[in-house]
């Protein structure tokens, strides 16, 4: 039934995807040369700025690139870029979940908090990075969980661990990967007369790529009763409601283990004795978009079989990636990224080889349909290539800075918060560049601190407390520029910053102070913003 179904409603994407009889022929657009290339995909695939090493191993050998691709999605970085890209469809990464550290018994409010909305994401993110099928997403048996989450979560972490692990639910709950996590319908609430509606949308917006929002829907507001029972007769019988709610809800029907009725609307405990409720709210049994179902395992095996997973996987990496969403001739690529996809056993690093390949993601120039020639940096790549430069990650409490918006900046920093914002920004703004002038700031002056602590120290011709000949004043600043932004400077950039050296430290007395400002002003330079 579920394939008839889909058959019917046709492939989102296909209605999207130009016609073949255009006559448009595709050109490619210029491609970036290898090093600026280089840095787009450290920062995409690891979240951070290559090293000069780097920088010049490509510049000898441009062929080197595909070398680093698989060498970073290698790199344990490259599971937390996955996170951080899929944050952006699952928005659940909230500053205030409902309850608090005091009232569940967690050790840490700021760690708790961030932990609760990171656990779906991270599932997600540990499928991609380790390469399992791509189905694992809905259908796994495991979670994640780190110390703090553990100490409310009934999961068995390991003893004596402090990171993010695989964990297993011991409540026995049925699996069903993000399906069954708390932190995906604590974010995803239900009131009770709802009846998981807004959670069955956020597993068609977010997983099928099919917001039912998105829908036409068209009736008279003189036909709507504000009285309950009658509300819900009208969406079993009025054509223009039975549009969505046909679908919806007896999607929600598999919810009801997440529904609690007592004076809190989250537990950390699955409620088995509300798993059939939907008998006593819609009287709707739960089923897939017209194929019967019974609990959560029915439901992910089920979303796991929908076509629509697989192509919204493929659609969902290429606007991050790409930053900006498919259009026009995008959907012929798709469309082959996904059939390949398919092949080679849904593994996601192959659809993420196929993006980063494209000419589109490789343009140096062009409209905003041949690719994206500068992209701004999410606020997660400010804050991760800042704090790989020097050390520093702006935090308040335990509170991220650029993590959080209840005592953080991430809104100001052109980040989204899930519920007001959902989209990150694609252009630089008032708020963004002073947010990038205090990180600036605060980062060069850690930097200059503890410079000597580093293993891979940023000043790596003279220390930064050490009054510097002219010469090592010249190789510093040439060392510094390359490793901040990734640029080769030219005599006359290097000859204004000494400038602005001398008198900084004629200024001050102190070579760490004068350090400190051409730190600043590197790190406040819009390179450090696109790429």
């Amino acid at each position: 039934m579920v394939i008839l179904l889909l058959a019917c409603a046709g492939d989102p994407a296909e209605s999207r995807r130009p016609s073949e009889d255009s006559g448009a022929e595709e050109v490619a657009p210029a491609q970036m040369d290898a090093e600026r290339l280089l840095v787009r995909l450290s920062l995409d695939l690891r979240g951070v700025r290559p090293s000069p090493a780097e920088l010049d191993a490509v510049k000898a050998d441009p062929t080197s690139v595909d070398a680093s691709i698989e060498a970073w999605l290698a790199d344990p970085a490259f599971e937390r870029r996955m996170m951080e890209l899929w944050a952006v469809p699952f928005r659940t990464r909230l500053d205030d979940y409902p309850g608090g550290a005091d009232v569940f018994g967690a050790s840490s409010e700021a760690r708790f908090q961030a932990a609760i909305g990171e656990e779906p994401l991270r599932l997600i993110a540990r499928v991609a990075a380790d390469d399992r099928p791509w189905t694992d997403v809905v259908t796994a048996d495991w979670t994640m969980s780190d110390a703090v989450l553990a100490e409310v979560w009934p999961v068995d972490y390991p003893d004596g661990a402090e990171g993010w692990e695989e964990v297993h639910y011991t409540d026995g709950r049925p699996s069903a990967g993000v399906l069954s996590t708390n932190g995906m319908w604590w974010r995803y609430g239900s009131t009770i007369e709802n009846y998981n509606r807004g959670r069955a949308n956020a597993i068609a917006r977010v997983l099928l790529c099919d917001d039912f929002l998105h829908r036409p829907v068209s009736f008279s507001r003189t036909n709507i009763s504000l009285e309950s029972d009658s509300l819900l007769e009208q969406t079993q019988t009025d054509p223009n409601c039975t549009t969505c709610h046909v679908a919806v809800d007896p999607l929600g029907s598999y919810l009801f283990g997440f529904t609690y009725y007592d004076t809190a609307f989250v537990s950390p405990t699955y409620n088995f004795a509300a798993e059939r409720d939907w008998a006593n709210g819609t009287t709707i049994a739960p089923s897939y978009f017209g194929e019967p179902g019974d609990g959560l395992r029915d439901l992910g095996r089920q979303v796991a079989n929908d076509p629509r997973f697989v192509s919204c996987a493929v659609e969902t990496t290429w606007t991050g990636l790409m930053a900006r969403a498919a259009v026009g001739g995008d959907f012929d690529t798709l469309s082959d990224i996904r059939d390949d996809f398919i092949l080679g056993g849904l593994k996601m690093k192959d659809v993420v080889r196929r993006v980063v390949a494209d000419p589109r993601y490789r343009a140096a120039d062009g409209t905003v349909a041949d690719g994206a020639p500068y992209k701004l940096v999410p606020v997660e790549l400010l804050a991760s290539q800042v704090e790989a430069l020097t050390g520093f990650r702006w935090t308040f409490y335990e509170y991220d800075m650029l993590g959080t918006d209840l005592y953080g900046l991430r809104l100001l920093a052109g980040g989204a918060d899930g519920v007001y914002v959902t989209t990150p920004a694609t252009q630089p703004n008032t708020t963004l560049l002073l947010v990038q002038s205090r990180l600036a700031a605060l980062a060069a002056g850690y930097a200059v601190e503890h410079d000597a602590e580093r293993a891979d120290p940023l000043f790596d011709v003279v220390a930064p407390d050490v009054e510097p000949t002219d010469e090592q004043l010249l190789a510093q600043l040439r060392s510094l520029s390359l490793r901040v932004l990734s640029q080769r400077a030219s005599d006359a950039d290097v000859a204004d910053a000494a400038a602005l050296w001398e008198a900084a430290y004629v200024d001050s007395g102190s070579p760490s102070e004068a350090w400190a400002l051409a730190l600043t002003l590197l790190l406040r330079d819009p390179a450090l913003l696109v790429y």
